[in-house]
């Protein structure tokens, strides 16, 4: 994670830090004071509160520090949204592709969704690739893009594409 990410893109960072990390983060990145900082941590070693939870609020705390209030709350929601909620980003970018066949791992090069073909299939083997909400593992796919539909790719948990054509 760096400081010039998107909200977005911070938030998802610091949620996906290790909870034994939490308390270190609170002390160096944020402007809490040390004797909160310190509650939080017994909380943490007591079980007595979620880290998930505390976590949520140490990410809006750094979000807001770069980003302002609105933008950390806006960020909250939209992780909220796709992780808690399983549903699509708001805003997934979009790729103009001419209609046609593709292979799946030429798909995935050419929207920048895997760097390379190994990359590519990698991905589909692990699972790690949906198609239209789809788990899709076989790498020698062939898809089909048809004018006026559009066809939602994701790769891990965080990354979206939308295919039109």
């Amino acid at each position: 994670m760096y400081l010039n990410e998107s909200a977005e893109n911070m938030f998802g960072g610091i949620m996906a830090q290790p909870d034994e990390n939490i308390p270190q983060l609170f002390t160096d990145c944020t402007y809490i004071p040390l004797d909160e900082i310190e509650k939080i941590k017994k909380q943490l070693e007591k079980g007595s509160v979620n880290p998930r939870d505390i976590k949520a609020d140490l990410a809006k705390e750094i979000v807001k520090i770069y980003h302002g209030e609105k933008t950390a709350q806006k960020a909250e929601k939209e992780f909220d949204r796709v992780f808690k909620e399983k549903e699509l980003p708001s805003e997934i970018d979009a790729v103009e592709l001419p209609e046609g066949e593709y292979n799946i791992l030429d798909l995935l090069v050419k929207t920048k969704m895997a760097p390379s073909k190994a990359e590519a299939k990698r991905l589909v083997l692990q699972g790690a690739i949906k198609i239209n909400g789809q788990v899709e593992k076989d790498w020698q796919k062939n898809m089909e893009t048809v004018k006026g539909q559009e066809t939602i790719i994701q790769s891990g948990k965080r990354k979206f594409i939308k295919i039109q054509s």
